[in-house]
Order: C-alpha cells, then structure tokens, then sequence
C-alpha cells in the first residue's frame, strides 16, 4: 500500500509509480483535491488519439450502475496504451462500487477517484490502504510554501521572474484556495508576458482587482479604529448588496498585505499597526477567507466580526 502525504503529494502526483493502478485523492480542501486528480489523469493517459484512453464517471451515476465501471475497467483500448478512468465520488460511498477492482490487477488501465474528507478508519479509505497496488493521497489546505512554489513553477515556465513583494501578496491573497489560486496565477503569467518580473503592480491590476470606494472606506475605517463609522458603512454596504465573500476573501488579506509593507519600509502609516501587530493578525485573516470560501453562508457574520475586532485593536492602542 501507499499513503501519501499533503507534503509528498505534488511529486507523487507528478510521477505516479508504474505498480500502482488504483489512487484515491481525498482530503478537506476540494480545490487541492481536483488539481492534483488532474494531475495525475494527466500523468497517467498515454494517448490523446484514442477518445476512449480517459472515461469520466461521477458518484451518483456509479451507485445506479455499478456494473458500468468494472465493465469500463476490463475493455480495450481502441488504439493500445493504457486507459484511465477518472471518478468524482460526489460524496458517496463507493466502497461496494469499487471493490471488484481489487480482486485482480487491472490491465493497461488505472483509475483515480476524487473523494472528499474522509475520516480514519472510513471504508473508502481502508479499501485503498489495504493492497500494494493501491495509494490513498493526501489534500489538505496549502501551506504558504507549497503556494509559493506553484507561483514560482507558473512563473518560470515562461521565463518570468515573481518579486519577493508579488509573491507575498500573492500567497496572501490566494491561501487556503488551490483552484482559485492556479487560474488566478495563469491569468498573472500571462499579462505579465514580455516583462522580466512580476511585480506587486501586476498583482494588483490582475488578482486583487480594482477595490470599489465603498470597500476602501469600510476598511479604513476598520484599521483606523472608527467603530462607529465601521458599523455604519458594514450596514450600508450589505444593504447596497455589496460583495460580502469579496471583503474578506481579498479586499481585507489585500489591505493587511499593503500596511505590513508600508510599516516594514517604514514608509509613513500610523503607530496604530506595526509589522509585528499586523504579522499577528495575518494568520487569523487568511483562516476567516478560507472558512468563507469553505461555508459562503458565513461571510456576513465572519466579516463583521473581523471588522469589528480589528477596529476595536485599533481603538484600544489609539
């Protein structure tokens, strides 16, 4: 058996070993789960010329017809090479579906299944722990490096270059969400065609996006301690049916990002928010961005309460 890890997981996904048919990538961040399933459909196909070389399954239609699968498993491919099946359990069990695959290996075949968070011990995940020919793979959220090295990939793959500030500002943006992360940095790579480096001002113009003047003043008035002023414009903003996900998901990581530069060159800002006091909100602002991105239904009350207890640091220390 094989159980791969968050940490070794890109690599393994990269170059899945030969003796290995049957993958399952699982783990509790979707957007990791999909891209390194992705990756590893794209390692494993052999041949584009043959429209039966990659077959697409999801869950639900799998526990319908369980026989479809085992049926698709044991056919030839029309021009040679190996086929590969790529499942999206859509949050089902599809222990009892899969488990014929495990009787015998399967020939010139490998099949990837997406799969969500599963628990230690779940069915699904004890059915591919078990063989040799068999690797459970772990997705949980992105560390701030692993982000870092998949910008730094993007970028060097047209021979760009990302400043130390743009990459910062890109992980900070960007954590916690590998989907999004990917598209966003591909539409960076490429408006920044032609240049050597990427740089803060190309973030700024592509993934964080022009901020409305509503948002600005909402955040200012956050980071300058104005409660009364914040809840004002937090009121007037949900009633205009303002972006609410957008807040903390980017215009709040993004207005950290600026003040901890501005305060790091010491380049002007207030004593209200140094480095060191910004560096210790950071951690719990990425996490309020990707519990939004996780549960859409909580931004409004995550937003708030982030608004209000950074205005009330703020207040404390003015």
């Amino acid at each position: 058996m094989a159980i791969i890890s968050n940490e070794k997981a890109d690599a393994f996904v990269a170059r899945p070993p030969a003796k290995i048919d049957l993958f399952l990538v699982h783990g509790n961040e979707e957007g990791l789960i999909h891209d390194r399933a992705k990756q590893l459909v794209e390692a494993l196909s052999s041949s584009e010329a043959d429209p039966l070389a990659l077959i697409r399954h999801d869950g639900e239609a799998l526990i319908r017809d369980p026989g479809r699968l085992l049926d698709d498993a044991c056919s030839i491919s029309m021009f040679g090479g190996r086929r590969t099946i790529w499942i999206d359990a859509k949050g089902r069990d599809l222990t009892k579906v899969l488990a014929p695959l495990f009787e015998k290996p399967l020939q010139d075949c490998a099949v990837v299944v997406e799969a969500g968070n599963l628990k230690k011990g779940a069915p699904l995940l004890s059915l591919f722990e078990g063989p040799a020919r068999a690797a459970s793979i772990e997705c949980n959220p992105d560390e701030k490096k692993a982000l870092r090295k998949l910008i730094g990939t993007e970028a060097q793959a047209v021979g760009l270059g990302v400043s130390e500030d743009a990459l910062e500002l890109l992980t900070t943006l960007l954590a916690s969400d590998r989907m999004m992360a990917r598209g966003e940095v591909s539409k960076l790579v490429m408006y920044a065609l032609g240049q050597q480096t990427i740089e803060v001002e190309d973030v700024e113009a592509i993934v964080a996006g022009a901020q409305p003047s509503d948002v600005d003043k909402l955040l200012n008035a956050a980071f300058g301690g104005a409660l009364p002023q914040t809840e004002a414009l937090w009121s007037r903003f949900v009633a205009q049916a303002g972006d609410v996900g957008e807040v903390v998901g980017k215009s709040l990581p993004r207005a950290a990002f600026l003040l901890r530069m501005i305060a790091l060159r010491g380049s002007g800002g207030s004593d209200l928010w140094t480095w060191n006091k910004l560096s210790a909100r950071a951690p719990a602002l990425l996490e309020m961005a990707a519990r939004t991105r996780r549960v859409p239904r909580l931004a409004p009350e995550v937003t708030i309460r982030a608004l209000w207890t950074l205005a009330r640091a703020a207040r404390a220390r003015g």
